[in-house]
């Protein structure tokens, strides 16, 4: 069994498309929100960020949807639809919001983007029960994370002047509507975001970030639990224009079921994994001190444990996995 690592580092001290009425789509159930938001924290990137790549990441976020009001008139099912950039409007020339849902990426760029969620709604006049269950109305749960990737270096101190971009809604895929019966989520805190004039360079040990468990047996994880140690090390770039001091924070993120403090990791083959730096708990998708740059250190490395346990009242399945 292999722990593939996903670390991140943080360094820290409105219209909508006019179109055709087709569905409602409310945040837990008929009448309730259509208005969410979610905001980036106040944190700052190191010049050694390379194009492309992402300088922000939410942890998953479980939305409650619910649609209803299928107003076809050829009494046809209507998909539901979330639209990615639902607005076509104001960009960032050097910050790419985007979503990340069903394991594919979305950049919110270049206008309206329909992407099907594989649910719909069926038409009272059809009877049709289209995906199951009620014909007229669907809930269900879209888990979606939120990022911001560089579309370039920014210059140092830059801070953008966007403070919340319209990033998604839950709508018809014949058409996102402006009656405010969409289900819409704002990014806010762009403008959160700074840029220094300093780098940072980061290791893993193993130096392929694969924490490799072995073989084991039912019985072995059933009479004790199972652990491998990595480090991560973390290396101030020193050059003539390196002048910012900073703090260094860092998470660990995954695409796995968690439990719901995020402190365990559940495949869901009876197992479970979770963090340790000493004997305290590091958890999933939240930031932890790493570093403090303000002192003169030039690196500083961590040890963690990753312990693998298996899940109280689960029957484990055998075979190879990987998270």
């Amino acid at each position: 069994m292999k722990l593939v690592l996903s670390f991140i580092l943080l360094m820290f001290t409105v219209c909508w498309s006019p179109g055709t009425l087709a569905i409602d789509c409310y945040y837990g159930g008929k009448g309730g929100p259509v208005d969410k938001s979610v905001t980036i924290p106040s944190f700052a990137i190191p010049s050694t960020i390379g194009t492309g790549e992402k300088i922000w990441v939410s942890p998953i976020i479980k939305v409650p949807v619910y649609c209803d009001n299928n107003t076809q008139p050829d009494g046809q099912d209507e998909k539901i639809a979330l639209w990615v950039s639902p607005q076509s409007g104001a960009s960032d020339p050097y910050l790419q919001p985007g979503i990340t849902f069903e394991g594919a990426d979305h950049d919110a760029e270049g206008g309206p983007d329909a992407v099907d969620t594989g649910q719909c709604v069926g038409s009272a006049s059809s009877g049709s029960q289209c995906t199951g269950g009620t014909p007229t109305s669907r809930r269900f749960v879209a888990r979606i994370r939120f990022y911001v990737r560089l579309k370039q270096r920014p210059p140092h101190d830059y801070v953008s002047t966007l403070s919340a971009i319209p990033l998604i809604a839950f709508a018809g895929y014949d058409d996102v509507s402006s009656n405010g019966h969409n289900l819409k989520y704002t990014l806010t805190g762009l403008n959160n975001i700074r840029v220094l004039d300093c780098g940072v360079h980061l290791s893993v040990s193993p130096e392929n970030e694969v924490v490799n468990f072995g073989t084991f047996s039912t019985r072995d994880i059933q009479r004790h639990n199972i652990t491998r140690t990595f480090t991560v090390k973390a290396t101030r770039a020193e050059d003539a224009e390196c002048s910012d001091g900073f703090k260094l924070n860092a998470a660990f993120f995954t695409d796995e079921h968690l439990s719901a403090d995020r402190l365990l990791l559940r495949p869901g083959n009876g197992l479970q994994l979770q963090l340790l730096s000493g004997t305290e708990p590091v958890g999933f998708e939240r930031f932890n001190s790493f570093a403090d740059f303000t002192t003169g250190e030039l690196s500083v490395e961590k040890e963690y444990h990753a312990e693998l346990s298996p899940v109280p009242g689960q029957d484990i399945k055998p075979g190879s996995f990987t998270i």
